[in-house]
């Protein structure tokens, strides 16, 4: 994004290229994830973080931050494997019985990882 100056005034060029276009795209689906009246699409939100990391995979690496993928992948797992953790066999068979909480830890986890993603954009000047 590049600002110039045109009879005095300030304006945005828009000249995000497909890349740039590609991360914000991923940005606004982890945040339509939230839709601010308690129901999360927490599916939505984590489909959106392994776009992102997909995404910045190659130049994280190059700017030596693996550990921050790797922490990232985790919480992905963790996420993705969720129903294999709380799985109980029951009277009536085997049933997922999630902790009271859950809904808060998923939220806080998926955060943590979106903005982890966001600090390394930052890093790398992509935002």
């Amino acid at each position: 994004m590049q600002i110039d100056s045109w009879k005095g005034k300030n304006y945005i060029q828009e000249d995000y290229s497909s890349y740039k276009k590609g991360l914000a795209f991923q940005r606004e689906r982890f945040k339509a994830g939230k839709d601010g009246t308690g129901r999360n699409n927490f599916d939505l939100m984590c489909d959106a973080i392994e776009n992102l990391k997909s995404d910045l995979k190659i130049k994280v690496v190059k700017n030596g931050r693996k550990d921050i993928l790797k922490r990232i992948q985790r919480i992905i797992d963790w996420y993705r494997t969720k129903e294999l953790r709380y799985a109980r066999n029951t009277e009536e068979g085997r049933m997922v019985i999630y902790p009271i909480d859950i809904e808060q830890k998923i939220n806080k986890n998926l955060t943590i990882a979106y903005e982890l993603l966001i600090a390394e954009m930052e890093e790398l000047e992509l935002l």
